[in-house]
């Protein structure tokens, strides 16, 4: 009976955690107000993944959790962290959430990812626990030990190696789902993105209000830019007979669904492999390239002073007509971040041709439209107020852009607004 209350119970056990002030920093994330009533949830959990360890020893995996604003996607209510147990070198990956997406990532991992995905570099999901209103998945992984986020990959190698990671993981790793994806006609790209999302344009975007966020030096009136959520209401979501997202021809592959910096990582041989399976499936086939692309231009609205830069930045993105990389003077920029991210917009840009064969960028910039707005309604209080207001320019511009697909763009007399 000891024994199997210690399998459950840290505290029984006697398992020791450590350190002890990132289990305080824990409970004082969004993910904390879960565990207010039982605060022993947290170890209890961990006892449960690893019911024959006496010691652990846990540690940030570099994603920005504890600093929000170095990662543009929050986690409201789930913790990643790695994890070593004494007497072993290769550590494990832990992901803490609400139990009911514990269940359905490990119910997604089971139907669309084990043994589907190709090589040895791939995060296993060895075992998950559940607890009142928590839960943990741990993953293992073949590789080296130095593991690292893409995001934290990103700021520290250069634009070659960054190219062979992404190289090896849509053709290598994730090659095998696109090899399978599937034609699909007439449909619409909003309705395959609510599909994987989970109904996101009712429970967060219908209700949104920009009333506080529509402001920008009044430039978003001097470019003619319209509200992209009204617009997003208007053009697509509540107009399902004109959706303006229904396309001709495009295709289905099961995607990873949560493609960001802190979701895909990367060991010191330029192996790269993905965690957090509990938005994957079946979906617009090029979605996981649109959403680490997303990713990339949002990490900039915090960062990127030089306005013009990062405007001009947006236009090179919503220019093209056709999905390819860019070319060498689109990637000129007098701001090294913005032009390290317009190099790695062309590698995936690229690779996304290279692995769906989808060479329509209007789908893609949909794509992003769709990608700006979902993570811009996430948070909704003062302090993600100046970021939003950027994002929803950014996402104004590829309005505009929708709606002038046909004729010369940018118009010629943004040149003079964006330079005053």
């Amino acid at each position: 009976m000891d024994t199997e209350v210690g399998n459950v119970s840290a505290r029984k056990r006697g398992l020791q955690i450590s350190p002890s002030d990132l289990l305080d920093q824990i409970t004082q994330t969004t993910f904390g107000s879960l565990i207010e009533e039982y605060p022993d949830q947290v170890a209890d959990i961990f006892a449960q993944l690893l019911p024959r360890a006496s010691r652990l020893r846990i540690e940030k995996l570099d994603s920005g959790l504890f600093f929000p604003h170095a990662s543009t996607v929050p986690r409201p209510q789930s913790v990643v962290l790695r994890v070593y147990e004494e007497g072993y070198e290769q550590p494990f990956v832990v992901k803490l959430a609400q139990a009911h997406k514990i269940k359905v990532e490990v119910e997604r991992y089971e139907k669309f990812i084990s043994r589907n995905i190709r090589g040895n570099f791939t995060a296993r999901l060895e075992r998950h626990a559940i607890l009142w209103d928590i839960g943990g998945a741990l993953y293992s992984y073949i590789g080296e030990f130095d593991v690292k986020t893409f995001s934290r990959y990103y700021e520290e190698h250069p634009i070659e190696d960054i190219e062979d990671c992404l190289t090896q993981f849509f053709t290598g790793s994730w090659g095998k789902h696109y090899e399978r994806g599937r034609e699909k006609r007439n449909v619409s790209l909003f309705d395959l993105y609510q599909e994987t999302w989970g109904n996101w344009y009712n429970k967060r975007v219908k209700n949104f209000s920009t009333q506080d966020l529509w402001q920008n030096g009044g430039i978003n009136e001097r470019l003619g830019l319209p509200n992209p959520i009204e617009w997003f209401k208007r053009r697509i979501a509540e107009n399902p007979e004109q959706d303006l997202s229904i396309v001709e021809i495009t295709r289905e592959a099961i995607t990873h669904g949560d493609l960001h910096g802190d979701n895909l990582l990367i060991d010191s041989q330029k192996n790269a492999w993905v965690i957090d399976f509990e938005r994957s499936g079946e979906g617009h086939a090029l979605q996981d390239f649109i959403e680490l692309e997303a990713d990339i231009i949002n990490r900039l609205e915090a960062h990127s002073e030089d306005v013009s830069s990062y405007y001009q930045m947006c236009l090179v993105i919503a220019c093209q007509t056709e999905v390819k990389q860019l070319d060498e003077n689109e990637m000129e920029s007098r701001d090294p971040g913005i032009r390290k991210a317009l190099q790695t917009i062309s590698v995936l840009r690229s690779l996304a041709l290279k692995c769906t064969g989808i060479n329509d960028a209007r789908q893609y910039l949909l794509g992003l439209l769709f990608n700006t707005i979902f993570r811009d309604t996430i948070n909704n209080n003062e302090k993600y107020h100046a970021r939003q207001s950027r994002a929803l320019m950014q996402a104004g511009i590829f309005c505009h852009r929708l709606d002038h697909w046909n004729e010369p763009w940018p118009p010629e007399e943004w040149k003079s607004v964006l330079q005053s």
